[in-house]
């Protein structure tokens, strides 16, 4: 009998210390299923911010001024779709009763940003943005498992981003080709970083009898500050518009930096590929009135620079429903300086990159054999603002640029294929 009662005493406390445990590990199974959703939306939160900032690190002195105004963007609580945790009831800006805080970081380098060392970069050094989250999470039952424990538990989650590889195929890029300087040289295309040229439109597109317009380009004057002379032509692509009259489509191919169409005759997708020859677009044919495709083009142009010209009062007015397309396009947030003097990209550009074109670099106009992909940022004429849209200026669709390499993350583009280059346009990639 006495036998009995122990195990029946033992059978009990078992039954006791079974129940304690299967309760302790509930518990624990509830708060750290909490912690594991938070950590889930707080990554969420890391990712959203990264990407969000990443668009705004440029090369510029302020890019990562306005990089940390973007990142914070998902988390603005004024907009009611702001990111949150704890089963969406704390904001991380203003959390009261969970600490959290939020931590924006520029790197030069992948692995830096990887190992959360070198930070602090910026200008053109700053290339990685990396995210870094912490809140706490509510303890409703560990407290009681560790009565001693006085702070709540940590989690922590991180994301960065920045450019991925150099890209093989871009679409997003404008309809824009520039012939290469030289063609050897791999880098910068014979292009020197950070010098002002002379843009002109190909000859080819400036006039149906381009001979005249060959021997003039020979002995073509330098726009004021600049040091040499760029060719550029125009790909045969319709842009994102609603034109489809040619000189509209000229001013829309001016306008957007979206992603072009395709094709204007075969009706194909609007990327442009490395190793593979473009197209021109069509634009002079014999016998038929010259369009002023320089002209339009610059008047496209100038509503990067907020339409400084209204052209419904002026050489653009002659394009179709012009002032309902300039209405279409937003200005850069630095429209350039209004008395014309150049502005460097690096030091005092101060905009959203509307005013940065990325440009397919070929080897000649004649055969537009794409080499790679390099940008420029548009600069005002020098007699301010805007660009000259009259004269034999407009006619040979002349702006000034700066040269400024690759900088500026593209939106669409591929790495496939091998098409062999070390350097380039990149677009943006969420690194784990």
């Amino acid at each position: 009998m006495f036998a009995t009662s122990r195990r029946g005493t033992a059978t009990v406390w078992t039954m006791i210390m079974l129940t304690g445990m299967i309760l302790g590990g509930a518990a624990m199974a509830v708060d750290l299923g909490r912690m594991y959703t938070i950590q889930s939306e707080i990554k969420t939160i890391a990712e959203a911010s990264a990407m969000s900032a990443a668009t705004r690190i440029i090369g510029t002195a302020n890019s990562t001024d306005n990089a940390l105004v973007t990142g914070l963007a998902p988390l603005d609580q004024t907009t009611g779709n702001d990111n949150r945790f704890n089963l969406h009831a704390n904001s991380v800006i203003s959390s009261t009763d969970l600490a959290a805080t939020f931590n924006q970081d520029y790197f030069t380098l992948l692995t830096d940003a990887q190992t959360s060392s070198n930070g602090g970069q910026s200008g053109a050094q700053a290339r990685y943005v990396r995210v870094d989250v912490n809140v706490e999470a509510p303890a409703i039952f560990l407290p009681f498992l560790a009565p001693t424990q006085t702070t709540k538990p940590q989690v922590h989650a991180y994301a960065i981003a920045g450019p991925g590889a150099p890209l093989c195929s871009v679409s997003g890029s404008d309809d824009i080709a520039v012939t290469a300087a030289n063609s050897s040289d791999t880098q910068d295309y014979g292009f020197v970083p950070g010098a002002y040229y002379t843009m002109y439109l190909t000859c080819s597109q400036e006039a149906a009898a381009p001979a005249a317009c060959v021997a003039a380009v020979r002995t073509l004057p330098l726009l004021t500050g600049t040091s040499d002379k760029i060719e550029y032509t125009l790909l045969n692509h319709t842009p994102t518009g609603t034109a489809t009259d040619l000189p509209s489509i000229l001013f829309e191919v001016g306008a957007t930096t979206d992603n072009p169409a395709g094709d204007t005759t075969a009706g194909t997708t609007g990327t442009v590929t490395v190793a593979t020859p473009d197209a021109p677009m069509a634009i002079q044919a014999a016998g038929t009135p010259t369009v002023a495709a320089g002209r339009d083009f610059l008047c496209g142009m100038n509503t990067r620079f907020g339409d400084p010209v209204d052209p419904t009062t002026n050489a653009c007015n002659g394009i179709p429903s012009v002032a309902t397309l300039a209405a279409s396009y937003s200005a850069d947030t630095d429209t350039a300086t209004a008395d014309g003097s150049l502005q460097d990209f690096s030091t005092q550009y101060m905009g959203n990159a509307r005013r940065v074109i990325t440009a397919a670099v070929v080897d000649a106009s004649s055969t537009l054999n794409v080499l790679n992909f390099r940008q420029f940022l548009i600069q005002a004429d020098q007699t301010g603002p805007g660009l000259v849209v009259t004269g034999a200026q407009a006619t040979r669709g002349e702006m000034r640029a700066q040269y400024i390499g690759s900088p500026v993350p593209v939106r669409l583009g591929s790495t496939a294929g091998q098409c062999g280059i070390t350097s380039g346009v990149g677009r943006l990639v969420l690194y784990q």
